[in-house]
Formats: structure tokens, C-alpha cells, sequence
């Protein structure tokens, strides 16, 4: 089973939006991502990385390309999908993957052949559609957006014609745990053949790992803003700087996954051994300790290409970036104001006044519900966090996305500011473009 090592696409993702002109290579890659507005993540020998989507994998090692070149490489990739020629081949190339991914999808899903083409056939689409709209957001984000949602509508209801409601919902369970069933492969692929995992063991491990990996990702948003380094929002850095700023602060994250791994390994062992045999059990206890073994040799190495002392500290040393103090949340209530349009719908505006960093919990539009927790700064900062769902019956469901931004509330004459903006495209029963504006109206502390 591979080692994974943290990967920072959070850093290239906000100099998207600050710089001009600019764009990153990223190796190496098993997936790829393409970038929005004037930069485009590439891999180490220039093929353009195509799947508009976060890459988890492989050493994070970032190269950052400025003017010319970036906005050739860009060029090259419309010039593919506007070609016939060059979109069969991202077709293609496209199709190969998802088949190396998905090779039980006819199992789980309980499918024949000829659908599980038709089913992948439809994901094709959708990643050129996505693809497509990463460009069009330079001259039109909001219509781009849109566009996309509908064609995530259309995917959903061809979905559906063809595996029914009930099979949809198994089959968007089934791309939700993508990477959970590829460490349950790896894992089996560890056993001997007299221990091999029984259907019923791979489900509940798989379960396992989405937890985990749930609470890893949730760390890791509370994490981004308070990890940006001293000056990122104040100045642009250089490709140099954000090259080192990269090497090192992917040093930190795989570091605080060391720590966790030691921490959490034994807990996820321990729950699992309710239903593995001891033969299982002990090779996932084997196989978690290389997995952390090369994990530390992989930081060790990292930290000498670094300039660094190899050791791994076993508590968190001080930071190998400078950073801002923290941030102090203001302490008391504050008025906000959301304005929320979803797809075509005329917005909505819900003003809410109650404790900062609460959770708040409100209906948009077309079945779909915000629950946004915002959270004021004592310089003036805000972050906003979003949750989506949607009602269904009675019942809100909740949708595997979440949103978060953050923005300067008050201007240089003290005055409040516009706001904040996200913009989102939400996948519940259909497409839900979604546009928030979040400010803040006024402040009262304890």
C-alpha cells in the first residue's frame, strides 16, 4: 500500500486568485488538476493534468511557471478539447483512468457490463464539461457555473434512468468512497491468500477509513488560514518563495500526519478488531507500521533536501515558516447578512444577529439549505464556513460539500465593507449553482 504524503493544493489555490499570469507544475501526479483563472498545474515532463479535481497522493513538490508559458500551457489544453482529434484522446485518456479506479463497480453496484460502460461514459462527460468550464470561468464564472450545475442535473437524471433511485444513491456512495476502497485494495493486497477479506469485512473497513479520513479533512480546513505564511495575504511572493514556502510547509503537514497516523492507527486497530480474524488483524497492524516507517523516511529525506536536520521531532517544533500571531475571535454577538442565489432562483437574503463563530442554519432556494458558521476576528477578519443540504421529504440531507472563505470586513475609514464572496457548485439529487455574499453588519462584544 502506498504511502500518501500531504498535499498543500490549498497554497496554489489562493495564488490562483492573486496572481496574474502565473502557473504551477506539480509532480508527481496519479491524477491531475487543472487550475481556474491564469494558472495551470502540470506535471514534471509537461503534460497538462487534466481532471479538475484535488489531487491526494504522492510527494507534493510544486514548480511554479510565470507569463508566457503558463498562458501557453493553458492554450494547449483549449486547443484539445476544441480539436476532435485531441478530445478523443482526453476521452480516452480519461476513460483508462476511471476503469483503473473502478474495477469492481459492476460488483458493488450489482450491474451488468453494458451498463457500467454507459455508466462511465456519462463521467467522461462530465469531466470534459468540467474541464471546459475551468476556462470559461476567465471570461464568465457565474455562467460557467451555472452551466456546469446543469449538466450535473442532466448526469444525474441519465443516472438515474439507468440504475434507478436507490441504485443512484448506492453509486454516488460508491464515487464518494473512491479512495477509501482503494486503501481497503491495498490492504487486502497485503493478506495472504488464506486471509483474504470477505465481502461484509471490506464494507466495514471501508467505513472505517471514510471516518478517519473525514476527521483528517476536517482538521485540515480548521487548519489553511491559521497555516498561511506571515505576509502571504499582505504580498505576492515569488515563484521562488512559493516554491520554498511549498517544500516546507509540505514538510509540516506530513509531520502533524505522522503524529496522527501514531495516534489513530492503534484506535482504528482497535475497532477494527470487532470484526477482522487475528491473522487480519495483525497484518493491519504490520502494514500500518511500514506505511509509518516510510513515512518518516520520506520526511527525513524531504527535511535534508530542505536543508534540514533529518530528525522528526516527536512534538511540533517551531513552525518552519513564519507566521501571523493567531487570529483572536471577537468574543460577544455580531449581526450578518447572507445573500444566497441558488441556479436561476431570485436570490435571498437572511440577516441573522447571535454569538460569533455559531453555526446558523438557513433555507435558500429550490430544496436547498445553508448552513454557514462565521466566525469575526478581532483585526477585522472573517472566515465563513458552508454546509449544504438538502430537503428530501421531511428530512434534511446532508451533502458532502463544504465551502470556506474569508475576507477583510471593514475598509481603511473604518466603514464595513462589501463582503465576502463563494461561489459553489453543489451535487445533491441535481446541480445547485450556488452563490454566497456574506457581511458583516455590525458587532456588539462582551
Amino acid at each position: 500500500m502506498k504511502t500518501q504524503t500531504r498535499r498543500l493544493t490549498w497554497l496554489v489555490a489562493y495564488f490562483s486568485v492573486a496572481s496574474s499570469g502565473m502557473a504551477a507544475e506539480q509532480e508527481p501526479a496519479e491524477n491531475g488538476l487543472s487550475a481556474e483563472a491564469t494558472w495551470e498545474v502540470r506535471s514534471a515532463d509537461g503534460a497538462v493534468l487534466s481532471a479538475p479535481i484535488v489531487v491526494h497522493g504522492g510527494d507534493n513538490q510544486m514548480f511554479f511557471r510565470t507569463g508566457d508559458a503558463a498562458q501557453q500551457a493553458m492554450q494547449e489544453t483549449r486547443d484539445k478539447l476544441a480539436d476532435p482529434a485531441g478530445r478523443a484522446a482526453l476521452r480516452a485518456e480519461h476513460r483508462r483512468m476511471l476503469e483503473e479506479q473502478h474495477p469492481d463497480m459492476e460488483y458493488e453496484l450489482g450491474i451488468d457490463a453494458v451498463t457500467k460502460s454507459k455508466v462511465l461514459e456519462l463521467l467522461v462527460d462530465e469531466h470534459l464539461t468540467r474541464l471546459e468550464s475551468v476556462y470559461a470561468m476567465q471570461r464568465d464564472h457565474e455562467t460557467a457555473l451555472q452551466k456546469e450545475a446543469d449538466a450535473e442535473t442532466q448526469k444525474l437524471a441519465s443516472l438515474r434512468g439507468l440504475l434507478g433511485q436507490d441504485g443512484l444513491e448506492r453509486f454516488q456512495f460508491y464515487l464518494s468512497t473512491t479512495w477509501e476502497r482503494q486503501q481497503v485494495k491495498g490492504f487486502d493486497g497485503f493478506l495472504l491468500a488464506t486471509e483474504k477479506l470477505l465481502p461484509e469485512q471490506k464494507k466495514k473497513l471501508v467505513q472505517l477509513f471514510a471516518e478517519k479520513n473525514t476527521r483528517a479533512r476536517e482538521r485540515d480546513r480548521k487548519s489553511h488560514m491559521s497555516a498561511l505564511p506571515l505576509g502571504t495575504l499582505e504580498r505576492l511572493a515569488s515563484p521562488e518563495e512559493l516554491q520554498r514556502q511549498s517544500q516546507l510547509l509540505t514538510i509540516e503537514a506530513n509531520e502533524a500526519a505522522l503524529r496522527r497516523a501514531q495516534e489513530e492507527n492503534p484506535l482504528l486497530e482497535q475497532r477494527a478488531a470487532e470484526f477482522l480474524s487475528s491473522a487480519q488483524l495483525a497484518a493491519l497492524e504490520r502494514m500500518n507500521e511500514e506505511e509509518v516507517t516510510r513515512l518518516r523516511e520520506w520526511i527525513e529525506q524531504a527535511r535534508l533536501q530542505a536543508g534540514l536536520s533529518p530528525q522528526v521531532a516527536e512534538r511540533p517544533e517551531q513552525s518552519l515558516v513564519p507566521r501571523a500571531a493567531p487570529r483572536k475571535p471577537v468574543a460577544g454577538e455580531a449581526t450578518f447578512e447572507f445573500t444566497v442565489t441558488v441556479n436561476r432562483s431570485a436570490p435571498i437574503v437572511h440577516t441573522h444577529t447571535g454569538l460569533n463563530a455559531t453555526p446558523i442554519l438557513f433555507e435558500a432556494a429550490e430544496g436547498l439549505w445553508v448552513e454557514a458558521t462565521p466566525t469575526l476576528y478581532e483585526d477585522d477578519w472573517l472566515d465563513v464556513h458552508l454546509t449544504f443540504y438538502e430537503q428530501v421529504g421531511s428530512q434534511k440531507r446532508r451533502i458532502e460539500k463544504n465551502s470556506s472563505f474569508g475576507t477583510l470586513t471593514r475598509l481603511p475609514d473604518g466603514t464595513f465593507s462589501r463582503g465576502g464572496m463563494s461561489t459553489d457548485m453543489v451535487t445533491g439529487s441535481k446541480g445547485y449553482a450556488v452563490k454566497t455574499l456574506v457581511k458583516v453588519m455590525g458587532q456588539v462584544t462582551n
